[in-house]
C-alpha cells in the first residue's frame, strides 16, 4: 500500500491554503501546486480528476504570457483546491496489487447514427439524440466508451476493465484521467472515472484498429435490432398511470423508450437499474411491464409462482387463442383496460408504427394482476358465470389448448369484460 507521509500532506495543504488567500496568483504558483498534486498520483488514484481545472487555467494564461503572469482563480479551480484541503488527509492510499481483469469492452461511435459496444459476444447499440450530433467525434467516442462501461459493468466491483477504442484521443483522455487541452473531454473522462472509482474499478483504455473493431462499428451504425423493442404512446401510458399508478419500476425497456427513470432493460443498458427483468428482484410497489410478446408467458408464470404477494400492471395484445390468455384473467384483480386503435399507439426505434397496428390486427390492453391472493379470488367472483366455468376447468394448468378460449370468447362476447381507456381528447 502506497500512502502519503504526514509531512507531504502538510506541505501540500500549506501551499493550497496560501494561494486560496490571494486575489491574484502567478502562473508559477499554479505550476508549483500542480506538480505537488501530480506527485500524489502513486498514492491517490483519483488525483488527476481534481486538478485538471488548475491545469487548464495554467495553460490558458501561459499561452498569453509567462510564468510570472498573474491571474484570478476561477470558481472551478477554487472548488478543486478546496477538495484537496478537505480530502487529502482522508485518502487511505493505493494498493500495489493489480485488480484482476474481468471484463473487456469494445466500443465505437458513428456521426451518422449512434454508438455501439460489444462484450462477451453481446452487442448493444443506440441512436444519438439530435443534440449529440453537433459534438466532436472525440467526445462521442468517449461517451460511447462510458455508456458501454455503464451497460456491461453495472454489477462489477473490485476489478480491472479494459476498454478497446479505435480513437487515440479518447484512449489518451481515459488513461490520463482527462485532457489538459479539452475541457469537454476532461469532463467526460472525469465522469467515467468517478463512476469507476465508486465501484473500485481500474480502467485500462487500449487502442484497437478500426478494421478490427467491426462488431462495435456495426452496432454504432444501427446493426443491433430488437424486434420486441416498442414504445407505448406516452399519452396512453399517462392514462394508465393515472388510473392504476404510481408504478415502482419499468420492467422491459431501454434508454431509448423508458417511461420513467427506474427501469430494467432486456439487454445491457447505460441507464438501467439492471437488465433481464426475469432475473431481477421486482421492486416493492407496483411494477409496470410492456414486454416483448414472446416473454408474456414467462412474466405470468413468474407472477403466478411468486412466493410472496406481488402485483403487476402488464400490457399485452388481446389474443384469445394464445395459451397465456386465460392466465391473465386468473391473475387479474380488476377488469382490463382496452386501448383505442391508432397508428402511433406503439412505435419502434425509428418511430415507425407496428405493421399489425396499421392492418388493424393488433388490439392492446392493460391488465392489473397479482399473484394468487384474496384480490384475484374477489375478481373471479365478479366474472360472469360462463367465464368462471371456463376458467375453473383449467385452473392451475400451465398450458391451455390453443383456440378453445378464442372460440368460447367470441361466442360469449368476452369484449364486454373490458373497460375502454379514454384518452384526454376523447373526454373533451
Amino acid at each position: 500500500m502506497v500512502t502519503l507521509p504526514e509531512n507531504r500532506i502538510l506541505n501540500i495543504k500549506t501551499s493550497i491554503s496560501k494561494i486560496l488567500k490571494l486575489d491574484k496568483v502567478t502562473v508559477r504558483d499554479l505550476a508549483s501546486v500542480i506538480g505537488k498534486l501530480n506527485a500524489t498520483t502513486l498514492a491517490i488514484s483519483a488525483a488527476p480528476l481534481h486538478y485538471r481545472g488548475i491545469q487548464l487555467l495554467k495553460a490558458k494564461f501561459l499561452r498569453k504570457g509567462h510564468y510570472e503572469s498573474t491571474c484570478s482563480l476561477t470558481s472551478e479551480v477554487k472548488n478543486e483546491l478546496i477538495w484537496w484541503m478537505r480530502n487529502l488527509s482522508l485518502c487511505k492510499g493505493r494498493s500495489l496489487t493489480p485488480k484482476p481483469l474481468k471484463l473487456v469492452i469494445a466500443s465505437d461511435a458513428s456521426l451518422e447514427f449512434g454508438w455501439g459496444a460489444v462484450s462477451n459476444g453481446v452487442s448493444i447499440g443506440f441512436k444519438w439524440e439530435k443534440f449529440m450530433l453537433s459534438k466532436h467525434i472525440n467526445i462521442l467516442e468517449l461517451i460511447a466508451a462510458f455508456w458501454g462501461l455503464k451497460s456491461f459493468a453495472l454489477n462489477l466491483q473490485d476489478a480491472t476493465v479494459k476498454l478497446k477504442i479505435d480513437n487515440t484521443t479518447a484512449v489518451a483522455a481515459i488513461n490520463r484521467l482527462g485532457s489538459p487541452r479539452s475541457p469537454e473531454a476532461t469532463a467526460v473522462a472525469q465522469d467515467i472515472w468517478s463512476w469507476a472509482f465508486k465501484r473500485n474499478l481500474t480502467l485500462v483504455a487500449e487502442h484497437i484498429p478500426g478494421s478490427k473493431n467491426c462488431l462495435a462499428d456495426a452496432a454504432s451504425r444501427g446493426a443491433v435490432k430488437d424486434s420486441g423493442d416498442w414504445k407505448l404512446d406516452s399519452i396512453v401510458f399517462s392514462c394508465v398511470l393515472e388510473t392504476w399508478g404510481p408504478f415502482s419500476v419499468d420492467l422491459f425497456t431501454n434508454c431509448r423508450n423508458y417511461q420513467f427513470k427506474l427501469f430494467f432493460s432486456w439487454l445491457p443498458d447505460p441507464l438501467a437499474t439492471g437488465f433481464n427483468a426475469l432475473n431481477q428482484e421486482w421492486c416493492e410497489g407496483l411494477p409496470y411491464a410492456f414486454p416483448p410478446f414472446a416473454l408474456i408467458s414467462l412474466c405470468l408464470q413468474r407472477l403466478r409462482k411468486s412466493p410472496s404477494l406481488q402485483e403487476l400492471v402488464l400490457i399485452t395484445p388481446v389474443w384469445p387463442a394464445q395459451p397465456w390468455f386465460p392466465l391473465l384473467w386468473q391473475l387479474s384483480t380488476q377488469f382490463p383496460l382496452l386501448f383505442p386503435l391508432f397508428d402511433e399507439l406503439i412505435l419502434d426505434a425509428q418511430n415507425a408504427p407496428h405493421p399489425l397496428i396499421i392492418n388493424g390486427a393488433l388490439q392492446l390492453a392493460a391488465w392489473r394482476l397479482s399473484s394468487p391472493s384474496s384480490k384475484t379470488q374477489e375478481f373471479q367472483s365478479k366474472l360472469p358465470n360462463w367465464w368462471r366455468r371456463l376458467g375453473s376447468n383449467h385452473q392451475g394448468a400451465d398450458m391451455i389448448c390453443i383456440g378453445k378460449i378464442g372460440a368460447f370468447g367470441q361466442e360469449n362476447n368476452f369484449w364486454t369484460l373490458f373497460n375502454h381507456l379514454q384518452l384526454p381528447s376523447q373526454n373533451s
